[in-house]
């Protein structure tokens, strides 16, 4: 066996060791340790006593949140027949709030709230590659870090819920997500946290153009009238948010429709918020 087959077969050791911790083994050169990762990728299932009740719900709103109040976000709104009944672009948190207030009463809504990336990471070029690389855990200047602390020598495991002193790691999320996500659920909404650019391939919304472009916006309205059928779309071009906020719809739809191990899961993350992860569209 040559030494990368011996790292790939270490790593699936490691990954298995550490289901029970929530820690995830990082491959660092031909050395294994365990680093802490951040909260959004620390998730259990939810068994079955614990969801909610879906038979319940009859409106269904997606917001594709913006990582600040200065850049617009999208909602969207369906009803139980994926027609469109209300679209709009919001700004500050209070206008999310009043937004999802007015739709009704809450126990008989869903909303399906995506996490947007963090602004808060220094430098034009760093935010790029948190944009290119969402999943990468480590980089060069962590690992200097790490070993400055005597750390990566030999594997290690650190306690569940502990970093250690000084430890660099990039928090990758923005967390007005959790803020909204708290408010909402204290005033007895349903709310779903998902990742928009984890649902599109899942519902076969892929398109060869960059989503924030008129090209972009253009195939991706055409590909969710074809794909999600949604009834009453708008003839003329979305914004780029509301485009992504009718994917979030679609998911928050998805909860009542489909079948739960088909066509979604969901999880709690380490902060005790339900999150949904779609698996494919439902037919």
């Amino acid at each position: 066996m040559n030494p990368r087959d011996t790292v790939r077969e270490n790593l699936r050791q490691k990954t298995k060791e550490s289901a029970k911790t929530g820690l995830i083994p990082v491959s660092q050169g031909t050395e294994i340790i365990m680093s802490f990762t951040p909260t959004t990728y620390l998730k259990s299932e939810l068994t079955e006593a614990q969801r909610p009740e879906s038979r319940d719900k009859w409106l269904f709103a997606g917001i594709d949140l913006a990582p600040n109040d200065m850049l617009e976000t999208g909602t969207v709104v369906v009803d139980r027949e994926k027609t469109i009944l209300r679209m709009d672009k919001l700004g500050s948190d209070e206008q999310i709030l009043a937004f999802v207030s007015g739709l009704g009463p809450p126990r008989s809504l869903v909303v399906a709230l995506d996490v947007p990336k963090s602004l808060s990471i220094q430098g034009r070029w760093r935010q790029q590659e948190v944009k290119m690389f969402p999943f990468r855990l480590e980089r060069e200047a962590e690992k200097k870090q790490l070993e400055a602390l005597n750390i990566g020598t030999e594997p290690h495991v650190f306690e569940e819920g502990r970093q250690i002193e000084n430890e660099a790691f990039t928090n990758r999320w923005s967390e007005r997500a959790w803020t909204l996500y708290r408010t909402l659920t204290e005033r007895g909404v349903c709310v779903l946290l998902y990742f928009n650019h984890l649902a599109k391939p899942r519902y076969g919304l892929s398109i060869p153009f960059r989503t924030r472009t008129p090209r972009g916006c253009k195939a991706l309205q055409a590909t969710i009238r074809k794909h999600l059928t949604l009834q009453d779309m708008p003839t003329n071009l979305a914004p780029s948010s509301v485009l992504d906020a009718m994917v979030g719809a679609y998911t928050a739809w998805t909860f009542y429709k489909g079948t739960y191990g088909e066509h979604y899961q969901l999880f709690w993350d380490r902060e005790s918020c339900m999150m949904l992860e779609p698996l494919k569209r439902v037919v």
